[in-house]
């Protein structure tokens, strides 16, 4: 019993660390797509799979003010 308590600590150590490498990744794309959509002089727009708007740039902005 103590080595299968020990044996899911390391299981559950391990997936810890996983997901953490997981999240750096993550968050690394994050700045490197939110740097790539602020730097670009187009209007650019990022919708999830129902079509709802979930990033947009400065320029997109300023266009969809100019529209209103």
């Amino acid at each position: 019993l103590e080595e299968y308590k020990r044996n899911l600590e390391k299981e559950a150590e391990n997936r810890t660390v996983q997901l953490r490498e997981k999240e750096r990744a993550l968050s690394n794309a994050l700045t490197q797509m939110q740097g790539i959509m602020d730097s670009s002089r187009a209007g650019i727009v990022a919708l999830d799979n129902q079509f709802k708007v979930v990033a947009a740039n400065y320029q997109m902005h300023e266009l969809f003010r100019l529209i209103r």
